[in-house]
């Protein structure tokens, strides 16, 4: 039930019928009343579904066990991927250091020419 912010109930209105001795009674004669219809109509659990559903818990359970296993295959493959890559790139160290090594050396030949090249210019 809506009510607009103005006429709103309080907590407490809301609360008070609850809170009545005489309705907790009915409260519970009800559910006596249904519990005994219930079990009058018949309507008493039926071991066929259990089975059912016992079968059908055993099927998953295999299930989430395969799914599980396949799923840590996938990530036993993925880190020996990515260590094979980790290996592969530390196999490679010693081309990269010569290449940086050279790049470095270059560049520093570079300064120097420009420095000799500006202190030649600077004695004329």
């Amino acid at each position: 039930m809506v009510f607009p912010a103005s006429h709103a109930p309080s907590q407490t209105a809301l609360l008070s019928p609850l809170s009545c001795p005489l309705l907790q009674a009915t409260a519970a004669a009800v559910a006596l009343l249904l519990a005994l219809l219930a079990s009058r109509l018949g309507l008493k659990p039926d071991h066929q579904s259990y089975a059912g559903t016992a079968e059908h818990m055993q099927q998953r359970e295999v299930y989430l066990r395969q799914e599980m296993t396949r799923l840590l295959q996938e990530a036993e493959l993925r880190r020996a991927s990515q260590e094979a890559m980790l290996l592969s790139a530390l196999q490679q160290w010693p081309f990269w250091t010569l290449a940086g090594a050279t790049v470095l050396l270059a560049g520093l030949c570079r300064v120097a020419r420009a420095m000799k090249a500006a202190s030649y210019s600077c004695s004329e």
